[in-house]
């Protein structure tokens, strides 16, 4: 992230500004308003002489001395943008968005346009250094539009340059080629220094489309250039040594030497700009993009302690990092997933080089989830008001649930003038629900993370896991360069080689196609046994015995129902997986085997609540009452347009009677609101079952939920008619097993490494011991024949929740209407503890 308004300078102008500035301070010691003013300039020498630690020493003096003054919010809010970029260098990534997000809220309150476009700049830099490109996208789009409709041709292009910036990041080089070269044009006519960082953007470019006599031009057009500041430098030459590293890796020989020189100059580069930003974790994206290459360099060297030791150095950056932002929403989980390919450098180093390793650091890597923070909406906001704390919650709802309206709109419409009209307001509303998001966030008092964040320990020895008599786990690692599993079965340990990433990927999809339709798919029956020849089939005929396979999946995995894999690959049959296993899904093999002094859930109040609850087919949409219609915007709502579920009726019913005599409440119709969904006898019974619609998409994968009754459907009321992750993590969830039979409640956003943040994972993330989810748009009628004998089976076993999936799916599988693979693969179960998905109860 970069203030909009800084340029370099000459080294004899700096010291003839700092004296001026010094004068200008000490003439205004008596003024807050005039000395904060020169603060800030002081803060733009520091940022000149890279020291930004100087830089956010002068403006948290400048918001000390504004402090409760009246009219000077604005004043406040400009502090607060070029303080948050102090934070951004120095590694405190959720420190810098927390000062973002207030002076938005200040600056919104006071109408300042021109103010709000700069923020929405800066907080688009801080979301992408923290790995959130879709909502840096909309931030970033948002500052261009105001700048082009005021006519500023400099800052609409410097808004470019960084839309470029996200668009290579997403993918999309030769779209970020595009931007670049007319940003480089431009700045070059204007003489601008900011010809220099859009060089770098150039070389980064031309690097990832393998140009690299293109890239190194531009990269050494910054290292020669007097303009250049520290941090395009020092990015210039991790830029090179990447270059050096690609050419070597296609089989140029001879450029050993001059790499290992690179690496000892970055090194010390980063060590004199952590030294002046008093902080070990500053330039953090650079750290970790440096570690990736010099572990790349002595990989190929076959320098394993050297590449130990800079893997070691970048988790502990990515660590303390995620840790910072454990507590400001997803960031962490974002951050997380840019910070993945100095982990996949490193496992791919330990595959050619010592994968009896690997296990141990995929385990330490991701044992310990992250935490997402509990948004809360009560008395706890502390420093809040209470009514302001529910207003802002509310309203950042309201903008979530508009969002789904226009979305679904978009998607049900199909004449091409009104689908356009309707992406820009799915874009509007985009940013609307960005917008909110922020301001409650600005408001909130937060949840400190509870437990731990993951511990990086390479190499450490692995303790043998406690693998169950009659399991197989299969761990999966699919990457770019390196692809495999590791099969366990008791003390037995196996790698795995697999094939590319994009292989891969491709059969998925292809099998995916056909799966989500009850049509034979000749393809898809093909790239089921395809898959079959990547499991570790050998290792498993080893364990003959074994009849529960317990998965950790991994990138494009996470979408893909193992069930359904065919076996056997020989031609013309199809013997699905799950006629010989049970099949469980789990994100950490320590934790799911690790021991419990007892795995009893949480106490509730009383010991007289239900066992059982079940939430139902709500209503949706009433009939007019007294007359009065659905006004034409609560008409539009996805819940309102969605049908009503008689099975799903039918299914409670079944569900009550089969877990008979057990006690049991249910919630259907209107009575299936929210707050029955997150009532204490709701979050606290052992079973919680969920059979309403579920709703995903693909354009807007981090927004996520179910139907629920709508409190007053002849109003624009939001207390009802939908419940998202946003209400989900008010709440903490102690029910053994959740069962959420919508459509797609175990899709969202994919995380690359750290798995999807669904429907169904934010229950586990909010307690729950398993949860049983799908993959598609289910059949309503094969649901409830899979739910009727799931419960009856789940009766008599006493709680065997992954025994009773493969029985209900095999009889599914047996009978002649929903023998196909789209009827019962895509009901699938993942669970934090054996415990939990053996004993539901």
């Amino acid at each position: 992230m970069e203030s909009t308004q800084l340029r370099g300078g000459s080294a004899k102008d700096l010291s003839v500004a700092y004296a001026l500035i010094q004068r200008g301070l000490e003439q205004t010691r008596q003024d807050p308003e005039q000395y904060a003013q020169w603060l800030e300039i002081l803060w733009r020498y520091f940022v000149l002489q890279d020291d930004y630690a100087k830089g956010r020493d002068a403006l948290e003096e400048a918001l000390r001395r504004l402090a409760g003054m009246e009219g000077r919010e604005l004043l406040v809010a400009s502090v607060m943008n070029n303080l948050s970029y102090s934070f951004v260098l120095r590694g405190e990534l959720a420190q810098a968005k927390e000062y973002l997000r207030r002076a938005i809220v200040l600056a919104n309150q006071n109408g300042n346009q021109k103010l709000l476009a700069e923020l929405y700049y800066n907080i688009g830099d801080a979301y992408r250094k923290s790995g959130e490109l879709l909502v840096a996208r909309r931030y970033f789009e948002a500052a261009r539009e105001y700048y082009a409709r005021n006519g500023d041709a400099f800052l609409t292009q410097l808004c470019d340059l960084k839309l470029g910036t996200v668009s290579r990041e997403s993918g999309r080089v030769a779209e970020a080629v595009r931007k670049h070269t007319a940003a480089l044009d431009f700045f070059r006519r204007e003489g601008s220094y900011r010809e220099v960082l859009t060089e770098l953007e150039l070389a980064r470019d031309y690097a990832a489309q393998r140009q690299y006599d293109s890239a190194e031009a531009h990269a050494r057009n910054v290292l020669n250039d007097e303009r250049s500041l520290p941090e395009p430098r020092i990015d210039s030459r991790i830029l090179l040594l990447q270059i050096l590293n690609d050419r070597r890796q296609s089989g140029i020989a001879g450029l050993e030497g001059e790499a290992g020189k690179a690496i000892v100059a970055i090194k010390g580069m980063l060590s004199e700009s952590s030294s002046r930003q008093r902080s070990s974790i500053a330039r953090p994206t650079y750290q970790l993009e440096f570690a990736r290459q010099a572990i790349r360099h002595y990989a190929m060297s076959g320098e394993l302690t050297k590449v130990d030791g800079f893997a070691r150095s970048a988790m502990e950056t990515a660590r303390r990092v995620s840790d910072d932002l454990r507590s400001s929403n997803d960031d962490n989980l974002a951050w997380l997933s840019q910070a993945q390919p100095v982990l996949n450098e490193y496992v791919k180093a330990l595959f050619n080089l010592d994968r009896s390793r690997i296990l141990a650091l995929l385990e330490s890597f991701y044992g310990q989830q992250a935490t997402s923070l509990a948004l809360r909406n009560s008395t706890s906001m502390g420093w809040m008001r209470e009514t302001q704390a529910v207003d802002s919650f509310e309203r950042y709802k309201a903008a979530e649930h508009a969002l789904i309206d226009a979305n679904v709109a978009l998607e049900q419409e199909t004449r091409e003038m009104a689908r356009a009209s309707l992406r820009r307001a799915v874009n509007q509303h985009q940013h609307a629900r960005d917008l909110a998001r922020d301001a409650y966030l600005a408001l909130r008092h937060l949840e400190k993370p509870t437990g731990p964040g993951f511990e990086p320990a390479p190499g450490a020895p692995l303790q043998p896991a406690s693998i169950a008599t009659g399991d197989i786990v299969v761990r999966y690692f699919i990457q770019d360069d390196v692809s495999f599993c590791i099969a366990l079965a008791g003390r037995d340990v196996g790698y795995f080689a697999l094939p590319p990433r994009s292989e891969l990927t491709r059969v998925i999809s292809i099998a995916l196609e056909g799966l989500q339709s009850p049509v034979e798919n000749d393809r898809a029956l093909a790239a089921l046994s395809t898959l079959s020849r990547w499991l570790p089939r050998d290792f498993m005929a080893r364990h003959a015995d074994a009849s529960r396979l317990i998965v950790v999946p991994d990138d494009a995995m996470h979408e893909f129902p193992f069930a359904a894999v065919n076996f056997d690959p020989s031609p013309g049959t199809y013997d699905p997986l799950v006629k010989h296993f049970e099949i469980v899904r789990t994100k950490s093999v320590h934790a799911y085997y690790e021991p419990r002094s007892s795995d009893a859930r949480v106490a509730m109040p009383n010991d007289i609540g239900p066992d059982v609850v079940i939430f139902a087919d709500p209503v949706v949409a009433r009939p007019p009452v007294d007359g009065v219609s659905l006004s034409e915007g609560t008409a539009k709502r996805w819940s309102n347009r969605a049908a009503n579920l008689p099975n799903a009726r039918r299914e409670a019913l079944r569900v009550s009677e089969a877990l008979a005599p057990r006690r049991t409440k249910t919630y259907v119709g209107e009575r299936a609101d929210n707050a029955a969904l997150l009532a204490d006898e709701t979050r606290t019974s052992p079973i919680l079952h969920i059979a309403t619609h579920g709703y995903y998409s693909a354009s807007t994968p981090d927004i996520v939920g179910i139907a629920t009754a709508t409190r007053r459907p002849d109003r624009e009321d939001y207390s009802g008619g939908f419940l998202s992750l946003t209400d989900l993590f008010t709440q903490s969830f102690a029910n053994r097993l959740v069962v959420v039979s919508g459509c797609e409640t175990m899709r969202g956003q994919n995380f690359n490494g750290w798995g999807v943040r669904s429907l169904g994972d934010g229950f586990l993330s909010r307690g729950a011991g398993s949860v049983i989810g799908t993959l598609w748009n289910v059949s309503d009628e094969a649901m409830a024949r899979i739910m009727d004998t799931f419960y009856r089976e789940l009766a008599s076993s006493n709680g065997d929740s992954s025994r009773s999936l493969a029985v209900a799916q095999r009889a599914l599988l047996n009978s002649l209407r929903f023998a196909k693979p789209y009827y019962w693969s895509g009901i699938v179960l993942e669970s934090s503890h054996r415990s939990m998905d053996q004993h539901a109860f």
